[in-house]
């Protein structure tokens, strides 16, 4: 084997020892997840496509009877299964973008159409020559049609990825936003590590290029999967963005006797409580909120976060600003009261904020911003008060 065929072989393989560690991750941790079996076939498709390259090599540098057939039977394989990663990934990403084509038959007939004229011009090609033939010299030629092959593979990652560009401009889709740029970035890998290959034949940069779009698409995958904030044992961050996301798409005011309320805690004096008293104390003191939060939301219907830090979050529907009032001193009163029945050296209280989805805080940023400020306010007036 010439010394380019070994690297092209030794690339092919490092892109499949890093998509097996991908297939034990999503196999084990993942399985349950619609969206993460949707993504092991992508994961699939480029499995195949890259070990059917890996094998072209291999086939290519070897002389043996029948060699040939085994040639175009292993580019048969590579070309169908570049068309089922065009199509996997349109199926994957439909899913993430919340883009549901199957209510309109007619356009999904159109976008599944590049998949089946390469599918079928990838069979047909032993015998019309449209994308590759192999000569009597058993060495690979590109059809009259390749660029055909190119086009009908990367058209659906143009789709996703300008899909993904528009899901970026909506301000309610925060929790989502990392995701929406990975897949609006998919294109910078996958398409130009094909038009490199294009360009330069007999380097597997097209291999390079989707596995590093999986990697990346994966580490989002995971990113979202994990809601729990490991030391209070409630949503996390992430959890809360997604909800808020959900919410805002669901909640119609007009159309509701209640109102959206989000609140927003801080824990007074916790930087104090860290320094003197270290920083086992100040976890303590954010596990004993959570808890606290978590009585009341067993009684009342509310959503519960920590947003970070010692900042808690509290998504409630209530008819009024008084009763939101009313779940506020609920709260500041259950911590109080936990907190006194410990043996601590020192007390827990918390300022509490709240703001309404409006016309004023229209989007999930501005809603968060508007609760934020009334908590720092309401800390100032405590503060105040103490002195």
């Amino acid at each position: 084997m010439e010394k380019v065929d070994w690297l092209y072989f030794q690339v092919n393989l490092v892109c499949l020892m890093i998509m097996a560690k991908l297939w034990r991750t999503v196999f084990y941790d993942y399985k349950s997840q619609y969206e993460s079996r949707l993504f092991s076939y992508v994961l699939l498709s480029t499995t195949i496509f890259t070990i059917s390259d890996a094998g072209w090599i291999i086939f290519t540098s070897l002389l043996f009877p029948g060699n040939i057939f085994v040639n175009y039977l292993v580019n048969i394989v590579y070309f169908v299964s570049s068309a089922f990663i065009g199509i996997t990934w349109f199926w994957f990403c439909e899913f993430i973008l919340g883009f549901n084509f199957k209510k309109n038959k007619a356009l999904l007939i159109i976008l599944h159409i590049p998949f089946l004229a390469l599918f079928l011009m990838s069979l047909s090609s032993p015998l019309t020559h449209y994308i590759f033939y192999i000569d009597d010299a058993n060495v690979y030629q590109r059809g009259p049609y390749h660029m055909l092959q190119v086009f009908c593979m990367n058209v659906y990652f143009i789709i996703t990825s300008i899909q993904g560009i528009i899901r970026l401009f909506d301000k309610n889709e925060i929790a989502m936003k990392k995701k929406y740029i990975s897949i609006s970035t998919l294109i910078l890998w996958a398409f130009t590590a094909q038009m490199i290959q294009v360009c330069i034949p007999g380097y597997p940069t097209i291999e390079i290029g989707l596995v590093m779009a999986l990697f990346s698409v994966y580490v989002e995958l995971r990113n979202s999967i994990i809601s729990i904030d490991q030391l209070t044992q409630i949503n996390n961050r992430t959890q809360l963005l997604k909800y808020l996301s959900q919410k805002f798409k669901s909640f119609n005011g007009n159309d509701s006797s209640k109102n959206l309320y989000l609140m927003v805690l801080d824990v007074d004096d916790f930087k104090h409580i860290n320094d003197k008293f270290g920083h086992m104390e100040g976890d303590f003191a954010l596990k004993l909120v959570a808890d606290s939060l978590k009585k009341v939301a067993a009684n009342t219907s509310c959503f519960i976060s920590r947003l970070g830090g010692d900042e808690f979050v509290v998504v409630t529907e209530k008819e009024n600003d008084k009763l939101a009032e009313n779940l506020s001193e609920t709260i500041r009163n259950q911590i109080l009261k936990d907190s006194s029945n410990t043996e601590k050296q020192y007390k827990i209280s918390t300022s509490i904020g709240f703001a309404k989805k409006d016309t004023h805080n229209a989007t999930v940023a501005d809603l968060l911003k508007s609760a934020d400020e009334a908590m720092y306010h309401n800390k100032q007036k405590h503060k105040k008060q103490a002195d």
